[in-house]
This record gives C-alpha cells, sequence and structure tokens, in this order.
C-alpha cells in the first residue's frame, strides 16, 4: 500500500499532528472520542490526501487507513468487503477516528 517507509511515516506523522495530544486512536479508552482536525470532506467524514505506489496521491477516509494499519485480521477482513466509503462509527461522529469505535459487521 505504502511504497516505502518514508511514506507509512509521513502517513503516521500526518494522523498525529490531526488529532489532540494525548489521544489514542489505536489503544485509547473505547469511551473517548479521538477527533481528526485535519481536511473533511464535504460530508463531514476525516480525510488525508495519500500518495499510493505509482499513482496520484488522493484523498482517503482516514477510519480507513486506520484499519488498514491496526485492525485485526478478522476485522480487517470483514470491512473490506464494504462499499469503498467511511466506515460508520459506533459512536455517531464521523470526525471520531478511534478504532474502537468503527463498526465491524457481523
Amino acid at each position: 500500500f505504502f511504497p516505502d517507509p518514508e511514506s507509512l511515516d509521513f502517513i503516521l506523522e500526518q494522523i498525529a499532528s490531526n488529532t489532540d495530544a494525548g489521544t489514542d486512536f489505536v489503544q485509547g479508552p473505547a469511551e473517548v472520542d479521538v477527533l481528526w482536525h485535519g481536511d473533511r470532506s464535504p460530508e463531514d467524514e476525516a480525510t488525508l490526501q495519500v500518495a499510493k505506489a505509482g499513482a496520484a496521491s488522493a484523498g482517503t477516509y482516514v477510519n480507513r487507513l486506520v484499519v488498514a494499519l491496526f485492525a485485526d485480521d478478522d476485522a480487517f477482513q470483514r470491512l473490506s468487503q464494504l462499499p469503498k466509503e467511511p466506515f460508520k462509527m459506533l459512536c455517531g461522529n464521523q470526525r471520531c477516528i478511534n478504532l474502537a469505535h468503527i463498526h465491524v459487521p457481523d
């Protein structure tokens, strides 16, 4: 997905710099929203420009990146079957990128 380690580092730095200091979108408390302060779609979804190997930079939903990078294999497999839209958040806040808030269908 990422052409080199520097590209992955850049994405992780962007995620860190666009969330509040002290919040943890991967292992943080499930009851806490981790709000995205970066770019958003017209529908108020968290987005980030990502350069993919051999392609031009494109807007990507941040919660899809979080799943690709940090979800367990079972959740990743189930979520990968869904349309290429932002995942629904259990907290109801589509600017939240807390991994624990991503709705994983049965």
